[in-house]
């Protein structure tokens, strides 16, 4: 999808990741980093989610490259409500990471 931008200026692109992400702070920032990384007091996983898949801190060529407009903070809580409303509203069975990008495209939309 992000290669579509450079070919097509007038797609946006979006990420969405959970509290803590380092590329939401990349995209946003600039920095590849997040505050939860600073010394003393980096947990093993910063990421406070049950969402698998999300949250990567390591910056790939494909990312790099690509020309992301803007960062949404999608929390656990607003990608399972997403879940549930999917299956109850539309009979979609999908997982958080799905979700969260859902929650992301409603935000897009309101930009």
């Amino acid at each position: 999808m992000a290669g579509s931008a450079r070919r097509k200026p007038s797609v946006r692109v979006f990420l969405a990741d959970p509290p803590g992400s380092a590329l939401f702070h990349r995209v946003e920032h600039g920095v590849l980093y997040a505050p939860q990384q600073q010394e003393r007091t980096a947990r093993r996983n910063r990421y406070d989610t049950i969402m698998e898949g999300v949250g990567c801190d390591r910056l790939t060529a494909n990312f790099a490259a690509a020309r992301i407009d803007a960062a949404f903070r999608v929390s656990d809580e607003e990608s399972c409500a997403m879940a549930r409303r999917l299956l109850r509203d539309e009979g979609l069975f999908v997982g958080g990471s799905a979700a969260m990008n859902c929650v992301g495209v409603l935000r897009a939309a309101e930009v």
